[in-house]
């Protein structure tokens, strides 16, 4: 992490921001303790393949680098060298994130009682930091974030009368003057601490400002215009739903249903089978279901229909269209007029100067 705190990353009007923000930020915002526990998981699990000698086999972690590599178009030996190189990694650090990643998915089950019985050193939490974060990604998503904030700061100040101070509401962020710098990576706590307050404080600035900017994007004629867009999409539908691993079971689930009269219910629990009861939005429901649902006549049963390689039977209860007054509905709504405005303010300030 020392090869990244001074570093920056990206521009918005007069101000560089650099690493060091970019986590700073991202601690006030809670973003950075679950970044630094799923580290200190698979650390955990590197130390328990270690203790017990059962980590994957060579080929597992081949397979896994190389996905790595394919997935970010790293084809040549000298693509995936010139990427370590960019952001300050050797192999070592690379290949060390590639077992983590590949321990956490395998062992997804058991992370609590791992963690608990083989914790991992701060130390090694520590040096392990940087390829974490820049290997999963979680780096270049925290500075997003952080860019967000930022330029919709810069909007405020462009949209305030010449001469005027914007006032920024209050935050849900932590308490920049109470914040736990012991808790910041020990790269960053080596800055002097009122620095590192004056930069928490900053940072809460952003965060009230982003919470301005947001609210100022969600006005009631805004949020009719996108209900009014997604009129089919935010169609919500009651449905009950149960899904067989294979297709002749379904069947004869579905003649149950229709020729014994049977309850759907009563046919999951005869078939050992999950009945998932719900409202559902249409645009949330597979691609290959969506029109027989929509199609369907209360209480009919669908089915087999095909589902992510399963099989299922459906029936439809009830079909509500959107309305701005509909709690869910209307949180849809807010969230793509957020993200929009988010996205163009973002393009617009915005100049990207390292990695992501």
């Amino acid at each position: 992490m020392d090869d990244l705190v001074g570093r920056a990353v990206f521009t918005v009007g007069d101000r560089t921001y650099t690493w060091e923000d970019v986590v700073l930020g991202a601690a006030l915002r809670g973003d950075w303790e679950p970044f630094e526990r799923q580290l200190r998981r698979g650390l955990a699990c590197v130390r328990r393949a270690e203790a017990l000698g059962d980590g994957p086999p060579e080929e597992a972690l081949d397979e896994a680098a190389g996905e790595f590599r394919y997935d970010r178009d790293l084809v040549s030996a000298e693509d995936m060298e010139s990427w370590l190189q960019r952001r300050g990694l050797d192999v070592e650090a690379w290949m060390g994130y590639v077992l983590r990643d590949l321990l956490r998915r395998d062992l997804a089950e058991e992370l609590d009682e791992i963690e608990a019985a083989y914790p991992a050193d701060d130390d090694d939490v520590q040096a392990a930091l940087a390829a974490e974060g820049l290997c999963s990604g979680a780096f270049g998503r925290l500075a997003e974030r952080l860019a967000a904030r930022a330029a919709a700061a810069e909007r405020l100040r462009e949209a305030a009368p010449a001469g005027s101070a914007v006032e920024a509401s209050e935050t849900g962020a932590m308490d920049p003057e109470t914040f736990p710098l012991d808790s910041l990576p020990s790269a960053i706590r080596k800055l002097p601490p009122e620095t590192l307050r004056e930069r928490l404080r900053e940072m809460a600035r952003l965060e009230a400002a982003f919470g301005d900017f947001q609210r100022a994007a969600v006005t009631p004629d805004a949020i009719q215009a996108q209900v009014a867009a997604h009129r089919l999409e935010w169609i919500q539908l009651d449905c009950r739903l149960v899904t067989f691993a294979a297709e002749d079971v379904a069947r004869e689930a579905a003649l149950c249903v229709r020729e014994d009269g049977q309850d759907l219910a009563e046919v999951a629990a005869e078939t050992s089978s999950a009945l998932v009861e719900g409202r559902f939005f249409l645009e949330d429901l597979g691609v290959s279901v969506r029109d027989a649902l929509l199609a369907a006549s209360p209480g009919e049963l669908l089915g087999p229909l095909a589902v992510d390689g399963e099989f299922a039977l459906a029936t439809v209860a009830e079909k509500v269209m959107p309305s701005a007054g509909d709690p869910e509905a209307r949180r849809r709504a807010e969230e793509r007029l957020v993200e929009a405005a988010v996205a163009r303010q973002t393009d617009r300030s915005v100049r990207w100067i390292d990695f992501l």
